[in-house]
C-alpha cells in the first residue's frame, strides 16, 4: 500500500493493525510502540522516531501515529517500521507493504 501526502502536511493520523505471522492480532497489552520512518536513498541517516498511541483495547493490535509539524519536510519515498516493546521482548516490525510518498505542493 502506498500513501501519498503533501510535503509539510501534518495533523493526519496513520493507523496500523498489527498481526502475528499466524495471522492472529498482535496483542499490544502492556506494550509501547514507536513509529520510525527513513527516506529511501537519503544521504543522511536521519530516522524519524516518534511514539505511537495504542488503541483503547490493546488486544486489537491497533496503534496510530499523528504526524507532527516538520516530520516530513523532505520530498521522497519513506520506509516505515514499528518497534514494539512489551514486557517480554522488543519486536521490530518492518512494514514492507507500506510506503509513504511525500510529494511537493504546487505553488500557483
Amino acid at each position: 500500500m502506498e500513501l501519498s501526502r503533501f510535503q509539510n502536511d501534518y495533523g493526519y493520523t496513520l493507523t496500523f493493525t498489527l498481526n502475528l505471522e499466524s495471522g492472529m492480532l498482535y496483542d499490544l497489552t502492556g506494550s509501547s510502540v514507536q513509529f520510525r520512518a527513513k527516506q529511501y536513498d537519503a544521504t543522511s541517516n536521519v530516522v524519524l522516531v516518534r511514539d505511537c498511541v495504542v488503541a483503547t483495547d490493546p488486544a486489537t493490535g491497533i496503534c496510530s501515529y499523528t504526524v507532527q509539524k516538520g516530520d516530513f519536510a523532505q520530498v521522497g519515498h519513506y520506509a516505515v517500521e514499528l518497534v514494539v516493546t512489551n514486557p517480554t521482548a522488543v519486536d521490530l516490525i518492518t512494514l514492507s507493504a507500506f510506503e509513504l510518498e511525500i510529494i511537493p505542493r504546487l505553488t500557483l
